[in-house]
């Protein structure tokens, strides 16, 4: 029998929350968006903002938990059914009519394609995550050999933080095997939510990136649905024939642990040693 799905219900009276990563912000900086000004910004006022302090400021309503950054499917996400049965949380969280200016800017950033100034951020001492994040949707769009070498440098730094973890994202999502690599190597390390660190899960099965199956295994009962059905999900890709139902987290995670051990098509060396502080 399957346990009934937990809810984690946050009140409308809260502030809107950021489940994209580690910022806190702070709606009295930042950026208010005018349209009629697009053209004349400067490159680094279309960067500031896709600020979290500018999102923040240009969000319609400020009550109840907001996502910040673009995700695929989530103004149609329905409640998702527990495959696992225990232990699963999921929030709700909705799309903001006040970001739909995100597309504006970052359509004029594409069209400017000024790479020295949307670089600048990743080699900032602190930058918020929120805005890296779109940063790596602007590269996405410019994808190609200019954007490739400017975030190259970051994807491959000795440090398992944010800058890198964007600029690796960026070049996982085409399917470079030495991104994944890395990504599998340091597998939900990096200083992300559950919600984002999901579409990393996803790549993994995306491109049959095998390596990553003992990780997805461990991540199948994660607190977040959404993570651990994007794990489960990209076993299912790796291995089509492998169960997907389940009495509970523990029982799916044992399955695939050791259905992964046995069929295994191989490990891919780590790259590098996660930062040790």
């Amino acid at each position: 029998m399957r346990q009934p799905l937990v809810w984690l219900l946050l009140l409308c009276a809260f502030p809107a929350i950021d489940l994209a990563g580690q910022d806190s912000v702070d709606s009295a900086q930042g950026m208010r968006f005018d349209p009629t000004r697009l053209l004349s910004y400067s490159n680094a006022e279309l960067i500031e903002l896709l600020s979290g302090e500018s999102i923040q400021l240009n969000l319609s309503s400020h009550s109840g938990p907001v996502y910040l950054l673009r995700s695929p499917g989530l103004d149609n996400a329905q409640p998702t059914h527990d495959s696992t049965g225990d232990r699963a949380v999921t929030i709700p969280v909705r799309a903001d009519s006040g970001l739909s200016y995100l597309d504006a800017v970052i359509g004029e950033l594409v069209r400017r394609r000024p790479f020295e100034d949307l670089v600048r951020p990743f080699r900032a001492p602190v930058v918020g995550h929120i805005q890296l994040a779109w940063l790596e949707e602007v590269f996405a769009r410019l994808r190609g050999p200019e954007a490739d070498s400017a975030l190259k440098p970051f994807a491959t730094a000795d440090e398992t933080d944010e800058t890198q973890y964007f600029a690796l994202k960026y070049f996982a999502k085409a399917g470079a095997p030495w991104a994944l690599d890395i990504l599998n190597c340091h597998y939900f390390e990096y200083p992300t939510s559950s919600f984002e660190w999901s579409e990393i899960v996803t790549l993994f099965g995306k491109y049959k990136y095998y390596p990553a199956g003992r990780n997805l295994a461990t991540t199948i009962g994660a607190a977040l649905v959404n993570l651990g059905d994007a794990s489960l999900q990209s076993l299912l890709m790796l291995y089509p024939e492998g169960r997907s139902d389940f009495r509970s987290s523990e029982e799916g995670t044992r399955y695939w642990t050791r259905y992964v051990a046995k069929h295994s098509r191989g490990e891919a060396p780590c790259r590098k040693q996660p930062r040790r502080n």
